[in-house]
């Protein structure tokens, strides 16, 4: 088994940092910016309320296969079952937990 050098290892980590730095500033941005676009254009903060799940939901059915079917398919139902009931948090929480339930019922299956 190779073991990394010390090359790779210090330019991944430069690769990591690089990325969580682009992601913390854009989301200071973004934060920045969306309260001074949802106070200028309410037009477009309705809209980002129907591209951010539509968004979300074309990620999804990009990444689907047939090993990870039914945990996307718990998490949906899962989450439809809560906002029913509930709120968005626990949507997302029953969402998650409903995923992760059958993620594991999954993984004790295959083992021999």
């Amino acid at each position: 088994e190779a073991k990394p050098t010390r090359e790779l290892t210090a330019w991944l980590v430069g690769v990591a940092l690089t990325a969580y730095l682009c992601w913390v500033l854009s989301t200071a941005v973004g934060g920045a910016v969306g309260t001074v676009i949802q106070d200028a254009a309410p037009a477009v903060t309705k809209a980002l309320h129907f591209a951010l799940p539509a968004l979300f939901l074309a990620l999804s059915l990009d990444n689907l296969h047939r090993g990870n079917a039914w945990p996307l398919a718990a998490g949906a139902i899962g989450a439809l079952g809560a906002i029913v009931v509930s709120n968005i948090a626990v949507a997302l929480f029953a969402a998650i937990a409903a995923s992760v339930a059958v993620c594991s019922w999954q993984y004790r299956e295959s083992r021999p």
